[in-house]
């Protein structure tokens, strides 16, 4: 089997097993996650954040992208454009202004977004179906952060947020995948590579 087809087929399983945990469990999840993000150096320390934001059963972002508008850092949030690229855009308030797009993800429309360049970016919150406790990491399969983190600079962070349930030994991975720096669970803080 190529590397494609299994990571499908994990991804699927894994998606399934994630859909499957109760929602009170999510909500405690991401509220452990959340203070452990708030009370990192690189966090308070960082000018510009760029956050995922959460939907379906996903590690929930949506108080963290508020804690860091309230904080006046510089807060951006994906748009999807075509051929699987995605923006960077400027986030002053939430959820104000933002609307579900194709994949039922809630975006800032296109056509408002005022985008920043990938690298001017401090610290990025890259969402996972799972991560490898090495940094590996099992995407949704459209390629947006990988082709995304390219552009990040050197001294650029990644952070991969997820339930304890959703890390896996193992990860296939491509040459094009790229490794988280930090992961965190509500039981887990890994520091990895550059952090």
């Amino acid at each position: 089997m190529d590397i494609t087809a299994h990571k499908k087929i994990l991804r699927e399983k894994l998606i399934k097993q994630r859909n499957s945990i109760d929602r009170n469990d999510i909500v405690r999840a991401s509220d452990k996650i959340y203070s452990k993000l708030i009370s990192l150096d690189i966090i308070n320390e960082a000018k510009t954040v760029m956050v995922y934001v959460s939907f379906a059963s996903e590690v929930m972002t949506h108080e963290f992208i508020k804690y860091l508008i309230n904080k006046k850092t510089t807060v951006l949030t994906p748009v999807c454009v075509s051929g699987g690229h995605m923006i960077a855009a400027k986030t002053q308030c939430f959820p104000e202004g933002f609307e579900e797009n194709k994949y039922g993800i809630l975006e800032i429309p296109l056509k408002k977004a005022v985008s920043v360049e990938a690298d001017e970016i401090d610290v990025v919150i890259v969402p996972a179906v799972s991560y490898a406790t090495d940094g590996r990491r099992l995407g949704y399969g459209g390629g947006y952060y990988d082709r995304f983190i390219e552009k990040l600079n050197d001294k650029a962070i990644t952070i991969g947020i997820l339930m304890d349930e959703m890390i896996c030994e193992q990860i296939p991975i491509d040459s094009h995948d790229k490794k988280a720096d930090i992961i965190l669970t509500q039981t887990l803080s890994i520091f990895k590579g550059r952090y």
